[in-house]
């Protein structure tokens, strides 16, 4: 029983990190792009 429940909890806190991860590598896809954006507009001025 307490095997199963400690499984259980394993498992959403992997699933949290994992969501964790996905949300920070689309932040980091933003800045890059938004970098890339910025970078663009400098050289076009």
């Amino acid at each position: 029983m307490l095997n199963q429940r400690l499984t259980g909890k394993l498992a959403r806190t992997n699933t949290e990190f994992t969501l964790l991860k996905e949300r920070h590598r689309l932040l980091l896809s933003v800045l890059a792009a938004k970098d890339d954006e910025l970078e663009r507009l400098r050289r076009a001025s």
